[in-house]
């Protein structure tokens, strides 16, 4: 007997983007949970039987708004994601589907679904690339899902520079707190916050060296009129010191990867 041929693995990708590319954004919002949910959603069920039906009526809702907003995101999407998908010899698909298969396990879990979009965003930019390593994804998607929505307005303003089509209602740290409505200390916690997962970094440069000289200066000029102060031959007027004034702040950049995390998931390729 000749060996048996193992079975091939459906794509979900493949499947997701037959049914996104042959319904509208109106379907799908009247769709209910749509193609990528039904995969979810029966493969939870089928592994928790027991509390299957528990599980679901909890999160049926934002199961459902989450699916359908990630379909609706992909609609626009569909022609360039096909367009990828046929480009990419068979490792690639397997490997971009495996991509996709993480990113519908963020969308399940996400509670803000404003930032769907970023999550596909991540998915379109992530697949333009010709070698997909899964602990690179998830290094960035992880950080996605730790971050919210007003973090990333945060990010933004830092990033004007790398997005091509940056928030036009927050240009500055006013906007940020008029839009949330967070005080400026709140604002301040959300930047240490960036500080602490390796997004933004403390400037360094050369001010902070200027302002030493600075200093040093001030000493010397300090020291040299207190020896003329206490010199009982002196009969000239003491000079008058000046005052120093630093310029080195607390300002903060992005770090490398803060600036390819905004590439990744802020910035639309064109």
């Amino acid at each position: 007997m000749g060996e048996k041929k193992e079975a091939v693995k459906p794509l979900i990708l493949e499947s997701l983007l037959s049914a996104v590319s042959s319904q509208g954004a109106e379907v799908i919002k009247s769709a209910g949970i749509g193609m990528a949910g039904s995969i979810v959603t029966d493969a939870v069920a089928s592994a928790i039987p027991g509390v299957g039906n528990l599980y679901m009526s909890y999160k049926q809702a934002r199961l459902q708004r989450n699916f359908n907003t990630f379909e609706e995101e992909l609609v626009g999407r569909i022609t360039r994601l096909d367009e990828l998908f046929k480009l990419k010899n068979t490792e690639q698909k397997e490997e971009l589907d495996r991509l996709c298969e993480l990113v519908l396990g963020y969308v399940v879990d996400e509670p803000q679904e404003e930032k769907i979009k970023y999550l596909v965003t991540g998915f379109m930019n992530i697949a333009e690339h010709e070698k997909i390593t899964e602990d690179f994804v998830l290094v960035f998607y992880d950080m996605l899902r730790d971050l919210r929505i007003i973090d990333l307005t945060v990010l933004k303003l830092y990033g004007k520079n790398y997005l091509n089509e940056p928030d036009e209602n927050v240009n500055n740290y006013q906007d940020v707190l008029d839009v949330h409505g967070i005080s400026y200390e709140q604002y301040e916690t959300i930047r240490r916050n960036l500080v602490r997962k390796g997004i933004l970094t403390t400037k360094t440069d050369v001010i902070l060296e200027k302002d030493l000289e600075e200093i040093e200066k001030a000493i010397n000029e300090l020291q040299k009129s207190l020896s003329m102060a206490t010199n009982p031959k002196n009969k000239s007027k003491l000079p008058t010191l000046k005052k120093v004034k630093l310029k080195s702040k607390d300002r903060l950049e992005l770090t490398k990867f803060g600036k390819d995390f905004i590439r990744y998931f802020l910035e639309e390729l064109s």
